[in-house]
């Protein structure tokens, strides 16, 4: 049984099947969503409790309905989510200058589209 859980923020459904594939062969429990304004009207403030981390992993797209995927991990930020930067992923297939910039300051880890299987299971594997 899966110890470790990740949040998947995806809006594209073929994308999204594909990474929860990606993440449940490295044993997260996956919680997917494909808009992140659904999981952010139930969840007012991050919802890490006390020194803990809300997962152990975070994949956002960046282009998504309601928000960026760098906005979202901006909010997760502001609302003190306990989670590591460099456990926080972000993927775009369309990188402007200015969002690549943003994406790098924040620290997390950044994902072209299409990315690798190998690349994506070496950064859960933490040899980021």
């Amino acid at each position: 049984m899966a110890s470790k859980v990740a949040l998947l923020f995806e809006d594209n459904p073929l994308c999204r099947d594909l990474m929860t594939e990606i993440l449940r062969e490295k044993d997260f429990k996956v919680t997917a969503f494909a808009d992140p304004t659904h999981y952010l009207a139930d969840k007012i403030d991050c919802h890490c409790c006390a020194d803990t981390a809300c997962a152990d992993a975070l994949i956002t797209d960046n282009q998504m309905p309601g928000m960026t995927g760098l906005e979202l991990l901006q909010r997760f930020d502001k609302n003190g989510c306990k989670l590591p930067n460099h456990r926080k992923a972000i993927i775009s297939g369309s990188w402007s200058n200015e969002e690549y910039h943003q994406a790098r300051q924040l620290g997390c880890k950044i994902f072209h589209k299409p990315a690798s299987i190998e690349e994506i299971h070496q950064w859960l594997d933490g040899q980021h």
